[in-house]
């Protein structure tokens, strides 16, 4: 698997600039422009590996309804891209320590 492969670092530094690249793209520019819901609609989208897992789609769907209202309440750009690091750093470091096992 390739998430065993790097640092804890590394995946920070990783999930970190993925983070900040999806939520500029998507809180920052696509949001003011189409709002909230059209723009989880595509932020879900792009995420292709979940096309055929509804589940997950969903989850990545809902994901992004609550940074986009997080981003909006706040204001302030920090908070989704911090949201979403953690959430993909978190899941990394537990897939890395075998918590949580992926279908192969």
């Amino acid at each position: 698997m390739l998430i065993e492969k790097f640092s804890g670092f590394e995946l920070g530094l990783i999930f970190f600039v993925g983070a900040l690249i999806e939520e500029f793209l998507f809180r920052f520019l696509l949001q003011s422009l189409l709002g909230v819901l059209l723009t989880s609609i595509i932020f879900a989208l792009i995420h292709v590996r979940y096309i055929f897992k509804k589940f997950m789609l969903l989850e990545v769907f809902l994901l992004s309804i609550i940074l986009g209202m997080a981003y909006k309440m706040t204001a302030m750009f920090y908070v989704p891209v911090v949201c979403h690091f953690m959430l993909n750093f978190i899941t990394a470091l537990l897939i890395k320590k075998g918590f949580i096992v992926l279908e192969s």
